[in-house]
């Protein structure tokens, strides 16, 4: 019976001991999932105030365009417009 009770207890140990490497195991993956998380949220952030920047300039841009006009058209000067080559066209407005 003691030596029946000895294996018993052996028994209880290694499944204490295997569950104990399941949970750290467990744990270790958590923060490696945590870890991931944190990384794509950096990126998502940093893509989104990439992509914030990048509007906004194109948007500036124009609207820079459209006020210069704006000035050149009060003055009876020829109005320039860029196309997407860059190129400057000149218009003039005749009264």
């Amino acid at each position: 019976m003691d030596k029946l009770r000895s294996q018993i207890a052996r028994l209880e140990t290694f499944e204490n001991a295997k569950e104990l490497v399941r949970k750290g195991q467990i744990a270790t993956l958590e923060d490696q999932v945590t870890a991931g998380e944190l990384a794509g949220l950096f990126l998502s952030i940093v893509g989104c105030v990439l992509g914030a920047v990048y509007f906004s300039r194109k948007i500036t841009r124009r609207l820079k365009a459209a006020v210069r006009n704006a000035r050149h058209l009060g003055r009876g000067e020829p109005l320039v417009f860029a196309d997407s080559s860059g190129t400057n066209l000149m218009i003039w407005m005749q009264r």
